[in-house]
């Protein structure tokens, strides 16, 4: 069984300027009568503040209803369906480039799970008839987590060595984990193309044992498919970068080879 978890929160903040605001008897409004909005509370707080008024007086602002709205597909994480010999996991970050946009990856390698993280910023500004102007900007983060399947090796060594990697696509809004596989592996032993002892240097992140192997034997040991080692011109995506993982996490590295080379 996998299992994924999704976490998605968000502050905002905004401000008008325009025509004054005709009362009646009631008084002033000042910022007491709207604590969770003035004191940098969540969305959902003013939401009930207001029972339910929000979005039409956003829209009476300038339109910033969706602005607001986090989107639950923004970030996934799964495993392709029908495969149970390599370990690679899909990401995919909604539309416009939704990956780019601060993206945090790392291993519990205690735990055995992988842990995706977004964090960004968005703004709007609007104007109606050169006197009123209102601009709203909130910031989001969304993240993901999947337990690895028995079969993905996610040590730190692997992490440590460049063994584990992944790579997005061109419009950056998919991506590829790849882990090494222990069933990929015992499957390569058993035809001859990787030594007996590939399991242990690969765990253990032995770069002696690694620099052994030919160039295509290495991409097969880090996890990629027969199929894909080829397209991939028989050799390992060296590693990019290695963005900063959000809290206690391994970070994994992101490889210098588009995704579309695979697809």
């Amino acid at each position: 069984m996998v299992a994924v978890q999704l976490n998605i929160s968000g502050s905002f903040a905004g401000s008008e300027t325009g025509n004054s605001l005709t009362q009646g008897n009631d008084g002033n409004l000042g910022p007491g009568a709207f604590p969770s909005f003035f004191g940098g509370g969540s969305l959902f707080d003013l939401e009930k503040l207001m029972g339910g008024g929000f979005p039409s007086l956003l829209r009476g602002i300038g339109g910033f209803d969706g602005l607001l709205r986090a989107d639950n597909s923004s970030l996934s994480l799964s495993l392709p369906e029908g495969e149970d010999t390599s370990c690679q996991i899909k990401i995919k970050g909604g539309s416009g480039g939704g990956l780019s946009r601060g993206l945090h990856m790392g291993l519990d390698t205690s735990r055995r799970m992988l842990h995706v993280g977004m964090h960004y910023e968005e703004s709007k500004k609007s104007e109606e008839d050169g006197k009123r102007r209102s601009f709203l900007s909130q910031s989001v983060h969304v993240s993901s987590s999947i337990q690895l399947p028995e079969r993905c090796i996610g040590t730190a060594g692997v992490v440590i060595s460049g063994l584990a990697g992944y790579m997005l696509d061109g419009s950056e809004t998919e991506g590829l984990v790849v882990l090494p596989s222990s069933a990929l592996l015992g499957e390569c032993v058993e035809k001859g193309e990787l030594p007996e002892d590939v399991y242990r240097a690969v765990t253990d992140g032995d770069q002696h044992a690694m620099g052994l192997l030919s160039e295509e034997q290495r991409c097969l040991a880090a996890g990629f498919t027969h199929i894909q080692c080829n397209k991939l011109g028989g050799k390992k995506p060296s590693v990019a970068i290695v963005p900063p993982a959000e809290g206690p996490y391994m970070p994994v590295p992101r490889l210098d080879v588009s995704l579309d080379v695979l697809n």
